[in-house]
């Protein structure tokens, strides 16, 4: 039972790859974007990268306004008006690129089949699915208050099948043909919340076709971090020494516990899952914390507050630490979804990791010699 650790979407800095000192002699990888207001006003407008960074300015004439660059790669951008109250996303390539900009401030874009594919996605898939799980949210908050557990219940079940066929379909859309850039470009943005299988595969059927970009390059880079931080946690590695802080601040390391078995579970105050295995240490650890084992929980959570508040609520047995922000111990460990249980030996050494309860504390007894 595991539960992705967050919704944390690819941001590739798209100053990276939009280069407008490339030798204009290279028109394939040239766009040009002419855009319309609905009317003649003198604006300032920028054209902003996905972490909303600006990458050009220009000045409209009249109605009217281009912008013009070099792409190593396609990209999502968009366009702020400085006399407007919002941004126009445009999915750029090399085409020639069109946008018309209307009186309701609503927008349309031609010549970029990317776009296409990008508004596809995200206004007739993605913003349906949106509004419905607002909704579901809605009514379920107003039921929770009311004291209707079978509304919840339902609720909860609709929200389940809502978000089911989201994780099915947007699967579909990557693997989707024809291939283009968009099915690499939503594999960017998604491939941590698929699992290293799938983004594997896919990279093997995208390669011959869009090896030769960044992204690309990218994700099979990362894909063999990942591959190796697996590797380094598998039975028989010796497991990191961290050094983290409890709640109080005292610093605690790995190898403090000098000699003794270590169940080390890494979770997060909002994740579900996570909390429902509290009960199964609580039993552990209330069962073989006398003859020889320790158990230590690791929290993801970014938000320190809100990991004290669960360690009120929700009292997980061991001590518990707080890794937050270091990259390093989730690296170490391969953390890229939780609960993640790792059962460390009285040398330091990794025995098991994700063993169901029964398994666990089967594998516990024998090690303590019981």
């Amino acid at each position: 039972m595991k539960a992705f650790t967050s919704a944390r979407f690819f941001s590739l800095s798209l100053l990276a790859v939009f280069a407008f000192g490339c030798s204009p002699s290279d028109p394939p990888s040239s766009f040009t974007l002419n855009g319309r207001l609905p009317k003649a006003v003198q604006s300032n407008l920028y054209l902003l990268a996905a972490d909303q960074t600006p990458v050009d300015s220009v000045r409209s004439n009249g109605a009217d306004f281009v912008f013009k660059g070099n792409l190593t790669e396609p990209g999502l951008y968009a366009v702020r008006i400085d006399t407007f109250r919002k941004t126009y996303p445009v999915f750029l390539e090399q085409a020639p690129i069109r946008m018309e900009i209307h009186d309701d401030e609503t927008y349309a874009v031609s010549g970029s089949k990317l776009h296409s594919e990008w508004d596809q996605y995200e206004n007739r898939f993605i913003a349906p699915i949106r509004d419905e799980l607002v909704r579901l949210y809605s009514e379920k908050t107003a039921a929770q208050a009311k004291g209707d557990t079978a509304l919840v219940s339902r609720l909860k079940k609709q929200n389940d099948s809502v978000s089911i066929y989201f994780f099915t379909h947007r699967q579909n859309f990557i693997t989707r043909r024809p291939f283009t850039f968009f099915n690499l470009y939503l594999l960017g943005q998604y491939w941590e919340n698929l699992g290293e299988e799938f983004t594997a595969a896919q990279l093997a059927e995208f390669k011959g076709q869009m090896g030769h970009y960044a992204t690309f390059a990218r994700l099979d880079q990362e894909l063999k971090k990942r591959t190796a931080r697996r590797q380094a946690t598998e039975p028989g590695q010796a497991a990191f020494n961290f050094t983290l802080p409890d709640s109080s601040g005292a610093m605690h390391r790995l190898k403090s516990p000098a000699k003794k078995l270590v169940v080390v579970d890494f979770w997060a105050s909002w994740c579900g899952p996570c909390l429902k295995q509290v009960p199964a240490l609580k039993r552990l650890h209330t069962a073989y914390a006398g003859q020889g084992l320790t158990v230590i929980g690791i929290s993801i959570d970014d938000n320190e507050r809100q990991w004290k508040q669960a360690l009120r609520r929700h009292r997980p047995a061991g001590l518990q630490l707080l890794a937050g922000t270091n990259q390093e111990v989730k690296d170490r460990y391969a953390i890229t979804e939780i609960p993640q249980t790792y059962l460390i030996d009285q040398q330091g050494r990794i025995v098991a990791r994700n063993l169901e309860e029964a398994a666990l504390q089967k594998k516990v007894a024998v090690l303590l010699g019981k």
